[in-house]
């Protein structure tokens, strides 16, 4: 009976390591409508071509790295700061406690917690991803475009895309992956 619970715990712990190598993958992409914000009097939001602002990874949020591909034009004489330039509290918790959970599958009476982990874990990440990133890029947007007159708040949010990319779901999917391997090892019905 040994080698189906180790086996089991092996590939959680395999899903989890594949989750924090998925850190290394685009996790998101910010791009604006053409990237002409300041001209928005003769900007036909439909149909523009999009440029991108940054593509930030997983690793890149957590340690504050993410760059500006690209600053959108600013009505004022300064930009503001780079939003993505302080690393993200919730990836980095996501990535801990990620690690944590890979650590507690070595204790024996801890696969409960390694559980809880994991699923902490993914909920921090979703938070980052799905409304903090949003929400910064809109705010650092709105900063660059603020002596605008011309741009009204509802053309910045058409203009403005934020795209979740595939390197966020896979990290979720083996996080999944992850979870479900160690329910079904905890709670693996005897032969």
């Amino acid at each position: 009976m040994a080698g189906p619970r180790l086996s089991l715990l092996n590939l959680a712990r395999a899903m989890k390591v594949a989750a924090l190598l998925c850190f290394l993958l685009p996790w998101a992409t910010v791009s604006c409508s053409s990237g002409r914000l300041t001209e928005a009097a003769e900007f036909e939001i439909s149909g523009a071509p999009s440029e991108t602002i940054a593509l930030p990874t997983g690793i890149g949020l957590a340690t504050g790295s993410v760059r500006m591909l690209q600053e959108p034009p600013s009505a004022g004489e300064a930009p503001p700061a780079n939003p993505f330039a302080r690393p993200d509290p919730f990836t980095i918790a996501g990535a801990v406690l990620i690690l944590a959970a890979f650590a507690l599958t070595f204790v024996r009476r801890a696969l409960l917690a390694a559980l809880g982990a994991a699923l902490l874990a993914g909920g921090a990440l979703c938070y980052a991803i799905l409304v903090r990133l949003p929400r910064t890029a809109h705010d650092y947007t709105a900063a660059m475009i603020s002596g605008d007159t011309r741009l009204e708040p509802g053309q910045l949010l058409q203009m403005l895309e934020v795209r979740i990319e595939p390197g966020f779901w896979l990290t979720l999917l083996a996080l999944a992956a992850a979870v479900a391997l160690l329910i079904a090892d905890r709670f693996r019905l005897p032969a």
